[in-house]
């Protein structure tokens, strides 16, 4: 699916940004709870992002794409 290859990259950025990778706590419960926290935060920070009219990145042009593009 290629919506979901290009957010790939940005959304491993606000994983780790919002501390994801580590959990604070030891025990199965608290993460998932720390998961669902973080998940809302990367939701709202999209939110923000939205409102404002921040483009959360631009689409990139595939190799005949940006061929065309020269050549014109």
């Amino acid at each position: 699916m290629p919506g979901e290859q290009a957010e790939m990259p940005f959304m491993r950025r606000r994983v780790r940004r919002m501390g994801l990778r580590r959990s604070r706590s030891i025990g199965e419960p608290r993460t998932h709870l720390q998961h669902v926290v973080t998940a809302a935060a990367i939701n709202v920070c999209r939110l923000h992002g939205w409102l404002t009219g921040v483009s959360p990145h631009s689409t990139p042009l595939s190799h005949f794409e940006r061929f065309m593009k020269e050549a014109a």
